[in-house]
């Protein structure tokens, strides 16, 4: 069984509108779950939820607002007789064939997280790296990531997944895209598969500006952060390149369903 959250602001009716014309006919089990407004919030509110700093110089208020917004999520969906949740935000577009497809890939990856998104590229094209021989399921392939994909808009988890992340990072330090799918600072691909699906099912709405990271992060422009984030970016590279140039991993271009 398949539950959807779509992770809303309130101030957000817009979008939420257009996320309910986009399920409104499928036959998901979709509910909307109110996030937590960065901009009615101080810092001190998301203490209990989110930690301040961690491996990397960027988790602003409303970076650490959405990373608190879906681990509760995650907790409720643990908490519920679903098997698998699939978390979306509300400036999601999602495909056509979401509906019809997923549950037919998710039973078919099984466990695991799997990042059903793409991310809006700042060049013509998105290029992941990712493990060789993943997952063929119809005209979908669902390799492993090896590389990093910042991208929260919309990704599935198992029930052990959700209950392994809640384990690993009960206080979380980075921003939610960091700890599923940034192998430079997270170690959650070593408990639980992260896979990626190609082409991806959901997108980021273009039009929209982030209310995310709008907020400048004290002392992001020091030098030892600096290094911090290069270290946050880079320090797999090493390891990447090999893979290519071995097999064990393939670069590929996501595009969107």
């Amino acid at each position: 069984m398949l539950k959807t959250y779509v992770l809303n602001l309130d101030k957000h009716d817009r979008r939420m509108q257009k996320m309910h014309d986009q399920l409104f006919e499928t036959d998901l089990d979709w509910v909307r779950y109110p996030g937590i407004d960065a901009s009615e919030v101080e810092d001190a509110f998301l203490d209990s939820f989110v930690a301040r700093h961690g491996p990397i110089p960027r988790m602003p208020i409303g970076a650490r607002a959405c990373t608190a917004g879906h681990f509760q999520i995650l907790k409720d969906f643990v908490t519920s007789k679903a098997s698998h949740a699939l978390i979306l935000e509300d400036d999601a577009v999602i495909s056509e064939k979401l509906a019809e497809d997923l549950p037919n890939l998710v039973s078919a990856a099984g466990d695991g997280i799997i990042n059903i998104s793409r991310q809006i590229p700042t060049g013509s094209e998105k290029k992941l790296i990712v493990r060789s021989n993943g997952l063929k399921v119809g005209s979908y392939y669902i390799p492993e990531l090896a590389g990093i994909h910042y991208s929260g808009a919309g990704y599935t988890v198992d029930r052990n997944a959700a209950e392994t992340l809640l384990e690993m990072f009960p206080y979380p330090n980075m921003p939610v895209d960091h700890i599923l799918f940034n192998p430079n600072v997270s170690d959650i691909g070593k408990r639980v598969p992260v896979r990626q699906l190609f082409p991806a099912l959901v997108r980021p709405r273009e039009s929209l500006v982030s209310s995310i990271q709008t907020v400048p992060v004290d002392g992001s422009k020091k030098l030892r952060n600096r290094l911090k984030r290069a270290k946050a970016e880079l320090s797999i590279a090493p390891r990447l390149l090999l893979g290519v140039v071995t097999g064990q991993y393939e670069i590929l271009r996501l595009d969107f369903e």
